[in-house]
């Protein structure tokens, strides 16, 4: 979810939101594999599903691409705009029954859950104890080649 949408929308207008919009998806879609999908859900809201991928490794992702959207410019050098997001992550362990649209509205109030904590955050899928989700301090697995 894009942190601040609404007033991004309200102060530079239609043009620049969608130029915005578009360099997200871009982003988004350069740090996924072949085998991954992602869309935009909503107005500010964009989802992937990311299959054959621990909890562990979709919470890194999830935190890499909230700190490069966060250090990018977005909007163009006529109008730059600084953006954070809020994610929610959601997991589907093997032996889990959870369906589509229960992880679908897990992610979704994880998300705006990081939202209203102040937004630039991710709210990640339970992962080993220790491990603090919503920071860079998680291992890299994208740096160890293991995604």
């Amino acid at each position: 979810m894009i942190d601040g949408y609404d007033e991004i929308f309200a102060a530079r207008g239609r043009e620049v939101v969608d130029r915005i919009i578009f360099e997200v998806a871009r982003l988004l879609e350069g740090d996924l594999r072949t085998r991954d999908f992602v869309g935009r859900c909503r107005d500010d809201t964009f989802g992937a599903i990311l299959p054959e991928t621990t909890a562990a490794t979709a919470n890194a992702l999830a935190v890499r691409l909230r700190l490069t959207i966060a250090s990018s410019c977005f909007g163009g050098l006529d109008d730059p705009v600084d953006l954070t997001v809020s994610v929610g992550v959601a997991n589907r362990a093997a032996e889990s029954e959870k369906t589509p649209a229960e992880l679908t509205d897990e992610a979704r109030d994880k998300c705006y859950e990081a939202n209203r904590e102040g937004g630039n955050r991710v709210r990640g899928a339970s992962i080993n104890p220790g491990v603090r989700v919503g920071t860079a301090e998680l291992s890299d697995p994208f740096e160890e080649g293991r995604y």
